[in-house]
């Protein structure tokens, strides 16, 4: 049978769907191979940062499970609860701890603000400043103030394992006589309340 203009205007149609179609597949598909290549990067990037701070293989690699353990179980960000363990990893000598204790330390602050249902940005923020106070070898009133504002449930954690009131903890702040080793050894003496307390949530 003869073609007709209008049967070949309908397969130039077809054919320019068929195209565009294709483009857009290849163009998601692409897309997608490039969300993963960055993750991919990302993850070697959190990796490098716990091999700074690790001084053999061994030590690599438990704080490369811990840390995902950590993020899996409290419901935060791998590349936030890395960082916290490899900043805090690096005062280790000045606060005479252990791994085992700045593991500890990370896990009770990243479940005191699994407690207040604070954002990754607050504790982003939170632990910057319990980074800073813990290397200055004192806490500022300010950065104190800063980490309670974000995670309310701090103050009744730190006031516990100071053995104060929290109207006295709130006092020690304004005075500033709260030392780094007050403040990380205060964490690390309530860590087993918290993490009952964290196991009694849903499940993020």
């Amino acid at each position: 049978f003869p073609v007709t203009i209008r049967d070949s205007n309908r397969s130039l149609v077809r054919s320019i769907t068929d195209i565009a179609h294709a483009y857009y597949l290849i163009k998601d598909i692409g897309r997608g191979i490039g969300g993963v290549i960055t993750q991919v990067d990302e993850y070697r990037r959190l990796q490098d940062r716990v091999a700074s701070v690790s001084k053999t293989f061994e030590e690599y690699k438990e704080a490369t499970e811990r840390t995902e353990a950590i993020s899996r179980k409290l419901g935060y960000s791998l590349e936030g609860v890395t960082n916290s363990y490899a900043s805090i990893s690096q005062l280790k000598t000045s606060l005479k701890a252990t791994s085992d204790e700045v593991f500890k330390l990370v896990e009770a602050f990243t479940g005191m603000a699994r407690l207040s249902g604070a954002s990754p940005e607050a504790l982003k923020s939170a632990l910057l400043q319990l980074t800073q106070g813990l290397s200055n070898g004192k806490f500022q009133a300010d950065e104190l103030k800063i980490i309670l504002e974000a995670l309310p449930s701090a103050t009744e954690q730190i006031s516990k394992g100071l053995g104060v009131t929290t109207g006295k903890l709130m006092q020690m702040r304004q005075e500033g006589t709260l030392t780094s080793k007050d403040v990380f050894k205060a964490i690390l003496k309530q860590s087993e309340e918290i993490e009952a307390r964290v196991s009694l949530m849903p499940v993020r």
